[in-house]
């Protein structure tokens, strides 16, 4: 994980740590996610959903998403993602 002013980044794989729960800290915010390498990927409790979305790499569809809830999570089934939460 990597803290720093006005974001946090957490690498996310079904080998390490596949789930993200955002908490009550991360409602309204912005969460970005991109895809290191092809990668299936749920996110829920956010503006744009993704429901075992495959992703390639780099790939701009989990760019400026907005957190909706505090139940919000980010699920990797496969592949390897960098997630982004803003403040």
């Amino acid at each position: 994980m990597l803290v720093e002013n006005g974001f946090q980044c957490l690498v996310l794989s079904p080998s390490g740590r596949a789930i993200w729960s955002l908490g009550e800290a991360g409602r309204g915010k912005t969460f970005s996610l991109v895809p290191l390498a092809e990668s299936v990927v749920s996110e829920r409790n956010m503006y744009w959903e993704l429901d075992r979305e495959r992703l390639r790499a780099l790939d701009d569809r989990g760019i400026s998403n907005r957190v909706t809830t505090g139940f919000a999570e980010v699920e990797v089934h496969e592949g390897l993602v960098a997630g982004f939460l803003f403040w």
